[in-house]
């Protein structure tokens, strides 16, 4: 099932402090991968960053989830300063982000920033709105998880 994470974000993730991981590994072992399309320039994604930390701390070992920013940011440097808020990891800022980022944006049927859709460990969508749920309940009481 691991290809489905190479196919859908590319081989490299990258932590806010620059570490590089292939994204196989880093996803591999998650039971939930959320998808955090956003950009730095957009006042509601900014907002949300705070009940995203809370839901990913309070679930990133309770629910073995990991979050993946893909970036709509307008250049490196609102990029790098966004995603230097974020404890979770990123599809990297390089010359392939726009195809990346587009083709994602595509895929789930995003319409505006922020959107986070929760995928289970196959890639399949377990709630392709879940920001209303993390703001609702930083828990993800309301979120059907698979167990």
């Amino acid at each position: 099932t691991m290809s489905v994470w190479n196919t859908l974000l590319g081989k490299t993730l990258t932590s806010s402090n620059g570490t590089q991981h292939s994204t196989e590994d880093a996803l591999k072992d998650k039971e939930y991968v959320g998808l955090f399309f956003g950009a730095q320039w957009c006042g509601w994604s900014r907002r949300f960053i705070p009940n995203l930390i809370d839901f990913y701390q309070r679930t990133v070992n309770k629910r073995n989830l990991e979050i993946v920013y893909v970036s709509a940011d307008e250049d490196r440097r609102a990029y790098n300063s966004f995603f230097g808020t974020m404890p979770w990891k990123s599809v990297p800022f390089n010359g392939e982000i726009e195809a990346i980022s587009g083709r994602l944006q595509d895929k789930f049927r995003v319409t505006g920033f922020p959107t986070f859709v929760l995928l289970d460990k196959d890639g399949k969508i377990v709630l392709r709105d879940a920001r209303e749920a993390v703001m609702r309940d930083p828990e993800g009481s309301t979120i059907p998880w698979n167990k």
